[in-house]
């Protein structure tokens, strides 16, 4: 990194985000979102609104949640700021900003808001036709609008979200969806379905070896 981008910024913005989203995979979430701070902070300087907002998307994580509980102020501000930094119209960039800004305001804000952006992010994927984009969206809105309230949509949108994801090839949303189908079959009382399910997400987590999904599978587990 330091003799690969001493000549071309934008470069080293490119190595700053590959190495957060290496760090974020390999369980240190923290040296990851610092990462991600440092590519943000040069993309602003060079006026690469893309950049900045991989950046953005770096920080909020590989499939764009946490459970932390909390508002994360500097996740919603990034977040913010990368939407500004896009042309209009319909991008790939922006569904996923708008979809992660969703999921990031669900800790803070029990207005609409988080429904209506997570509902703007699946409109704008459908528009695109992209598989992985969409699934991205739809996991999003199941995160945005989760409640006690819905839960035939969360369980449509989670097996939507899985039928994505393979269309896409996309193993890191498929875990996700079973993720969160497990979470709903095991709502639902379907212990054998969960159990299926868990059974996936564990087959996931052990070829992809990204720490916290093996984490979630022991938790799911116990």
């Amino acid at each position: 990194l330091t003799s690969a981008g001493d000549g071309d910024p934008a470069r080293r913005c490119d190595l700053l985000l590959a190495l957060g989203a290496a760090r974020t995979r390999g369980g240190d979430t923290p040296a990851g979102r610092s990462v991600c701070l440092e590519a943000a902070a040069l993309a602003r300087d060079l006026r690469l609104g893309d950049r900045f907002a991989a950046a953005a998307l770096g920080y909020a994580g590989i499939t764009g949640y946490h459970f932390s509980g909390r508002r994360d102020e500097t996740l919603i501000a990034l977040l913010e700021e990368a939407l500004t930094s896009l042309p209009p119209g319909d991008l790939e960039l922006r569904v996923r900003l708008l979809a992660r800004l969703s999921v990031a305001l669900y800790w803070s804000e029990l207005d609409g808001r988080r429904f209506e952006l997570s509902e703007e992010a699946v409109a704008m994927a459908r528009r695109l036709r992209d598989p992985g984009t969409l699934a991205m969206a739809i996991h999003s809105r199941r995160y945005a609008q989760w409640g006690p309230d819905n839960f035939e949509q969360r369980l449509a949108d989670a097996m939507q979200c899985l039928q994505l994801a393979l269309q896409a090839n996309d193993l890191e949303l498929d875990v996700s969806a079973r993720k969160w189908r497990f979470t709903d079959l095991l709502e639902d009382g379907d212990l054998s379905a969960a159990d299926r399910e868990l059974d996936a997400h564990d087959g996931l987590a052990q070829q992809l070896q990204q720490p916290s999904l093996l984490a979630h599978t022991t938790q799911f587990r116990a």
